[in-house]
């Protein structure tokens, strides 16, 4: 598909070929709650849902999991779409028609009107499902199940049968999941303007000319890795391999899992390589910034993977970037 030099690689540019951008298209905007919409998309059969901005954008298709919110557990799992909302941030949804006829589209907004968070679902139950929680006066229809990031270890909630990897912990602790909230909440401008002065987190930078090698040797090797695309207050990711690279110029294309990745290196300002505590002990991150500043694209290992994974995952971190 052709991108127009201005169009931004995630949701709000639409270039998943879903529709949404239309401009004749009328949307429904109201005001809503991100548990409640956590508990609606976890009830839907199937979606294409979108997560990125200005240079890196994952698209699934398929069905929710549960979801969380930040300052909660974790729970990212192969075959399903994972997301994970700063409640603080997302304040709105928008619904309208998509190119299909009788689909519908949804984008989480948060308080700046920008774009978070995008799924595209059929005509039919799903649809009724998003209509249902999105009326007019703003408010769902039946409570809804809904994840507050605890694990209650209820049958058929939220989180059962999840690991608890919830934290109270905040990134100056060194805490890897609160790392990942950092950069949910406003795409770590904040953590990135501390962390020199803060000393709390090693790190070191990485050339962003490394990227298309970095992924091609996940890729040859079959490691399985976790891979987060942050949009403004929204986080979709997911943990497997990188199974295909395809470069077109400074675009990339990726298959991790069953997820596509997009990645626009021209529009890469800064990559860094972060260490912090994880499940498995010291757990390094690749944390990819767009030229604006925001982080949009995070690559580590997500909750309880193989200890083989995590170790060859940080042999792999020991030679960046002098193994390119």
């Amino acid at each position: 598909m052709h991108q127009d030099q201005h169009e931004p690689v995630g949701p709000t540019g639409c270039t998943c070929g879903c529709g949404c951008g239309a401009p004749d298209r009328t949307h429904r905007t109201t005001r809503t709650d991100s548990r409640e919409v956590l508990g609606a998309l976890g009830m839907l059969t199937q979606a294409v849902a979108a997560t990125g901005g200005w240079c890196a954008a994952l698209t699934q298709l398929g069905r929710y999991g549960p979801g969380s919110t930040t300052h909660g557990a974790l729970d990212v799992r192969s075959g399903r779409i994972d997301l994970r909302l700063d409640a603080a941030s997302i304040t709105a949804a928008t619904i309208g028609e998509g190119s299909g006829e009788g689909d519908a589209v949804v984008h989480l907004i948060d308080a700046q009107q920008r774009s978070a968070h995008r799924l595209r679902v059929g005509p039919g139950e799903d649809r009724l499902v998003l209509e249902g929680l999105l009326r007019a006066d703003g408010h769902g229809g039946a409570e809804l199940p809904w994840s507050t990031g605890a694990t209650t270890g209820a049958a058929g909630g939220p989180d059962a049968g999840a690991p608890d990897l919830r934290t109270e912990a905040g990134w100056h602790d060194g805490d890897h999941l609160a790392q990942l909230d950092a950069l949910v909440t406003d795409g770590g401008l904040a953590r990135r303007a501390e962390l020199a002065a803060s000393g709390a987190v090693r790190y070191r930078q990485l050339p962003p000319a490394m990227l298309p090698d970095f992924l091609e040797h996940l890729s040859l090797h079959a490691l399985g890795v976790g891979v987060a695309a942050l949009a403004p207050g929204a986080m979709q990711a997911v943990q497997g391999p990188v199974q295909t690279v395809h470069r077109q110029g400074s675009r990339l294309r990726a298959v991790v899992d069953r997820a596509i990745l997009d990645l626009d290196c021209s529009r890469v300002g800064e990559c860094l390589l972060t260490q912090s505590s994880g499940v498995h002990g010291t757990t390094s991150t690749v944390e990819v910034y767009a030229d604006t500043g925001r982080c949009e694209l995070a690559v580590t290992q997500l909750g309880l993977v193989p200890v083989a994974d995590h170790a060859h995952w940080e042999h792999l971190a020991e030679v960046l970037p002098a193994g390119w």
